[in-house]
């Protein structure tokens, strides 16, 4: 049972609307504030907000970020308010039985540099997905080229730009890295940036495509 993008957004803002989804996907999200690091709040789960489970926080460069994630229990969900954000990404993917390790790194430079990560699924099947973010001034080449052995799923804004980069390829994806060594990407405009780095697990590993 392959695992599937159903879709992605953002916004320049607090809140979004999240894809169409339905019971047992899995909704990522990553919340920036690029102008300081003042604190960004969680939203507590209510009758459309999901619960939240927190992957982990930065406030370095004077920049704050958390990234989030929740298995959808209904097909309305709403993110709830992330105040202080400035800008917020979601993805939905399908077919996920868990979330393994999360890691981070954050950087005040022109260069990129992604955590390491062995998956805890040591067949291969795992999918590895990362989260950048950075601001950025006249381009985002830098920060939209994905690690190697991953492709880029979707970028959004311009400054602070956000992207979201996996192992595999668009419509589905094949058998997972085994492991994640760090990648530099270069772009001379960046002054601040924060990755996040995950495994996700198929619900069915010998069936991944």
């Amino acid at each position: 049972m392959a695992l599937r993008i159903q879709g992605g957004t953002f916004t320049a803002g607090t809140s979004l609307s999240i894809p169409t989804h339905r019971p047992g996907d899995l909704i990522l999200l990553f919340a920036y504030r690029s102008t300081s690091n003042l604190a960004i709040t969680v939203p507590s789960a209510s009758a459309t907000v999901p619960t939240w489970t927190t992957g982990g926080t930065s406030n370095a460069n004077a920049t704050y970020s958390v990234f989030a994630y929740a298995f959808a229990t209904i097909s309305a969900h709403t993110s709830g308010t992330w105040t202080n954000a400035n800008i917020i990404q979601v993805v939905v993917i399908r077919n996920v039985a868990s979330v393994g390790p999360v890691v981070r790194n954050t950087g005040s430079s022109s260069t990129i540099n992604y955590a390491a990560l062995t998956p805890q699924n040591t067949n291969g099947t795992s999918v590895i997905g990362a989260f950048a973010a950075a601001n950025t001034a006249s381009t985002t080449s830098g920060i939209d080229t994905p690690p190697s052995g991953m492709v880029i799923f979707a970028g959004s804004n311009t400054s602070p730009r956000q992207v979201f980069h996996y192992s595999g390829v668009v419509r589905g994806f094949p058998r997972g890295l085994t492991s994640f060594s760090s990648a530099n990407v270069n772009n001379t405009f960046i002054s601040a940036w924060t990755t996040w780095v995950f495994e996700m697990k198929p619900k069915r590993a010998s069936m991944i495509s």
